[in-house]
């Protein structure tokens, strides 16, 4: 099966490293993502106007790389905290 979209690991180590200890709305809108959030990153850096933004927000937070925060937000975690967890 193709997949319209894939994450490299370049691409999650850029996107950890960009967000690094910030709180960043998720921009789950696909039309128009909040300017400077989850979702514009996403579709700038992969040149796509898929915005998967909000199923990517899960998975780091579910994987211990970022908290849910207040609604509509998450908190990425220091790599410090990460290593922690693991």
């Amino acid at each position: 099966m193709r997949y319209p979209i894939k994450f490299p690991k370049s691409f999650m180590d850029v996107l950890l490293a960009h967000f690094s200890e910030g709180e960043v709305a998720v921009g789950g809108s696909f039309d128009g993502p909040v300017r400077g959030s989850l979702g514009e990153f996403i579709q700038q850096k992969l040149k796509t106007t898929m915005n998967p933004a909000v199923y990517v927000a899960a998975l780091l937070i579910d994987e211990g790389y970022a908290d849910a925060s207040r609604r509509g937000y998450i908190r990425f975690r220091s790599k410090k905290e990460v290593r922690a967890r693991k």
